[in-house]
């Protein structure tokens, strides 16, 4: 691996940018697929494996009710936006954010820019791999877990919120402390 190979697989906001594409596009199966590959390239069959053997379908079935009380409360103000936000380390948990203006570039939300938290869900399973992880260590391995991990949980949002596209409330996602929100739907009215 060269040198800029080494900084790019160690570097969660680098792999990130490289999964932005597939975000836009709203392809889900391939964010997960590409994460794994990367994942496998740099963590091993093993690891990989225990990432992948998670069951999500809860997970996402969760975050779609979450999303429609979400959609019904901010339609219901009048709100523009849905901003997710999810933190690996306070137990995977989540929550979603009613905006009443859309901002014209997502960056950091502070409290004057949300009408209402709504509580999501946690994800367990991942918190426990996270938790094992050295994330300080900036070394390949971790940083590809770490960003499957992300991947997948990016990818369980993007499918819940698929049916609620074109409903007039744009939407974006982030993990806590992530340089950006990254836009999901641009549909707001």
């Amino acid at each position: 691996m060269n040198d800029n190979d080494f900084i790019k697989a160690s570097n969660v906001f680098s792999q990130v940018e490289m999964m932005k594409p597939l975000i836009r596009a709203c392809d889900w199966d391939a964010l997960e697929r590409q994460a794994e590959a990367r994942c496998r390239e740099h963590a091993g069959e093993s690891d990989t494996r225990s990432i992948a053997s998670i069951l999500l379908q809860p997970y996402e079935q969760a975050l779609g009710s979450s999303l429609s009380l979400a959609v019904s409360k901010a339609r219901a103000s009048d709100a523009k936006a849905i901003y997710f936000e999810f933190d690996m380390e306070d137990g995977w948990r989540s929550w979603l954010f009613i905006c009443p203006h859309y901002p014209q570039r997502w960056d950091r939300l502070l409290g004057s820019d949300y009408l209402e938290e709504l509580d999501g869900p946690r994800m367990p399973n991942l918190a426990s791999i996270y938790g094992e992880l050295q994330i300080f260590a900036p070394v390949p391995r971790e940083t590809c877990m770490t960003s499957y991990l992300v991947a997948r949980t990016f990818a369980c949002f993007g499918r819940a919120s698929q049916p609620f596209a074109g409903l007039g409330v744009a939407m974006g996602m982030a993990f806590h402390d992530q340089d950006e929100i990254i836009r999901v739907h641009d549909d707001a009215a």
